[in-house]
């Protein structure tokens, strides 16, 4: 009996060289999967260039693993990365264009201890880039708060479609509002649009507005719409008399009035001293501001 049980357990183990490459085989074979984790299925994404790919792989843990992951956008196939074996997320941006895509996953898993091999290949997802019509202003000028020194003020704005440029039927415009009045218009066809221009402006508080439209030439439709508001100050055409200088505007009502900056002189002692002066004060609407020189 004791012979017996012997005999079987020699021939067990005889074997077992034999089955070991069939059982590795089979844990490869079915422990690994991959899925696309973004996009989603169906996912509809707006005026993006770059649509970011993720993909999760998961195998049995192993030194013995080399993991390959590849990723098919549109057909064509590329790699993305080797790792060894457990669950690993990756994700990266890949440039397209407008329409429809589709992205699938796949994985090579090798076994170098045994010299099997498995893999593993995920559903396909589609998507798609749509382009929703949009304008922004990327600059502009006077800057908001400013104080412009003289009654020539320039005034400038760029204005451009952020993606996919402007359509047959698509014409981009800027436009500048002067304390509410309607000063000019400018058209293109094309992005961006730049104006340039200069208003002679008499002292005092001024607003401008800049629109720009992105505006549907076949229909009038307005598509987009950006809107930039600076308010400055002109402060020009002083008239001093002793050291004090008035500012008024064109109606003759005062809006500034500053003194002589305060002088630093030698006490004889070495140390020195500061003259008085340097008051200046400046309305704002029914307010007085005042300040002073350091």
């Amino acid at each position: 009996m004791t012979r017996t049980i012997f005999n079987r357990s020699s021939a067990f183990i005889r074997h077992v060289p034999m089955l070991l490459p069939i059982l590795l085989m089979g844990n490869v074979a079915h422990a690994q999967s991959v899925r696309i984790t973004t996009p989603t299925a169906g996912q509809v994404l707006v005026n993006t260039a770059s649509v970011t790919i993720g993909a999760q792989a998961v195998t049995s843990i192993s030194s013995c693993y080399d993991v390959n992951l590849f990723i098919t956008l549109d057909g064509s196939e590329r790699i993305v990365e080797s790792f060894g074996g457990g669950i690993h997320n990756r994700s990266g941006p890949f440039p397209l264009g407008l329409g429809g895509h589709t992205v699938q996953a796949r994985i090579t898993v090798s076994d170098h201890c045994s010299g099997t091999h498995g893999g593993a290949t995920s559903g396909a997802v589609s998507f798609s880039i749509i382009r929703q019509p949009d304008v922004a202003i990327t600059s502009f000028a006077p800057v908001n708060g400013s104080t412009i020194n003289g009654h020539a003020v320039r005034a400038t704005a760029s204005a451009a479609s952020q993606f996919g440029g402007l359509a047959a039927n698509e014409s981009l415009n800027l436009a500048y509002f002067l304390d509410s009045l309607p000063v000019l218009s400018h058209s293109s066809p094309s992005t961006p649009l730049n104006v340039d221009t200069t208003f002679n402006l008499l002292n005092g508080r001024h607003a401008l507005k800049t629109v720009a439209t992105l505006v549907n030439t076949a229909t009038g439709q307005i598509l987009d719409t950006d809107v930039r508001l600076s308010v400055f100050t002109v402060f020009a055409g002083a008239a001093c008399d002793g050291g004090v200088c008035e500012v008024s505007d064109g109606n003759s009502q005062l809006v500034a009035t500053v003194f002589g900056e305060p002088g630093i002189v030698d006490d004889g002692f070495g140390f020195k001293q500061k003259t008085p002066g340097g008051l200046r004060w400046t309305m704002e609407g029914m307010d007085v501001l005042f300040a002073q020189w350091h």
